[in-house]
């Protein structure tokens, strides 16, 4: 199917690849305790995707948008995404330091608020976006 309309959990399933699965997921995503390196096949998960206990070490696939908290598993080295939302918190299972993000603990966990990643979000889209031509600023309304 190509739109899920409830969550969708695939998870201890030895799944090596999500390739085939939903685009866009209308509710929880599950793929946790599986064998995936990359989370290339869903692009938007409207409520909260946990992605622990697999192989990635990061987050670069075809997903967009996450609306909920963002799990990660701990062999995670990098936040270099295609992400352009996240409503929630990246929650990585580690001690492991990610460079260049400012994080705070809960428990055992590294949080990176959501205000944090939606700036780091949109500053690297602005970067990636041309320069306004004189045409483009006259169309402007």
């Amino acid at each position: 199917p190509i739109t899920v309309k409830g969550s969708y959990l695939c998870r201890d399933n030895k799944l090596i690849s999500l390739k085939g699965c939903p685009f866009e997921i209308n509710g929880e995503f599950n793929c946790s305790h599986n064998k995936l390196k990359t989370l290339d096949g869903v692009v938007i998960v409207r409520g909260t995707l946990n992605c622990e206990g697999n192989k990635l070490i990061t987050l670069k696939s075809s997903l967009e948008y996450v609306d909920g908290n963002l799990l990660v598993t701990a062999s995670l080295t990098d936040l270099e995404s295609n992400l352009k939302y996240i409503g929630g918190e990246i929650i990585h299972t580690s001690s492991t330091k990610i460079a260049g993000f400012e994080s705070y603990y809960e428990g055992e966990e590294m949080r990176f608020p959501k205000e944090v990643m939606n700036s780091i979000l949109l500053e690297k889209k602005l970067k990636n976006q041309l320069p306004e031509t004189k045409s483009s600023k006259k169309m402007k309304i």
